[in-house]
């Protein structure tokens, strides 16, 4: 089998001490993001195999019941079966949260957290561009970090991002 390389699927987040001309700025930021649960996720930079993803999603049945009741994914790469559950995901990205976490967020408490983040566009659509360049960052960070998207876009939505049905 032919192992195709899928280059810039993701990328690695570089969570170094900013520079000196953005070091008031950006510095606790930067800390806040090397704390956080989600700070293997953005700096893992993992091999992806096109030929592997496409003959995992070639054979992947969707099992509502297995996964603790939340479902899993089950699939045959190279003749190995393979299953994948909301547990494994975040086992493997190292989140270290706790199951009553919250995943969800409503529409209200978006609303209320956007004017926090000197937000000055409209919601639902969030634009990159009516963000304070402090939040704009960690914005920038989650797309380019833990989506499919690969730049040239402003736009951060469920959809655009790759997890909703466009994954």
């Amino acid at each position: 089998m032919d192992l195709k390389v899928i280059t810039g699927h993701n990328q690695a987040g570089y969570l170094a001490p900013p520079s000196e001309k953005h070091k008031k700025m950006y510095t606790s930021l930067i800390k806040g993001l090397n704390s956080c649960r989600i700070v293997h996720a953005l700096r893992e930079n993992p091999i992806v195999y096109e030929s592997l993803v496409q003959e995992f999603w070639k054979t992947e049945i969707f099992d509502a019941l297995e996964g603790d009741g939340k479902g899993s994914i089950e699939a045959v790469i190279q003749k190995k079966n393979v299953t994948v559950t909301e547990q494994i995901i975040r086992e493997v990205l190292q989140f270290n949260d706790q199951e009553t976490d919250p995943i969800d967020l409503s529409v209200g408490d978006v609303e209320a957290i956007l004017p926090r983040l000197s937000y000055e566009g409209t919601y639902p659509s969030l634009m990159k561009k009516f963000v304070h360049p402090y939040w704009r960052l960690l914005m920038h960070m989650f797309l380019m970090c833990m989506t499919k998207n690969r730049g040239g876009t402003d736009q951060l939505s469920i959809t655009r991002s790759g997890f909703g049905e466009n994954w």
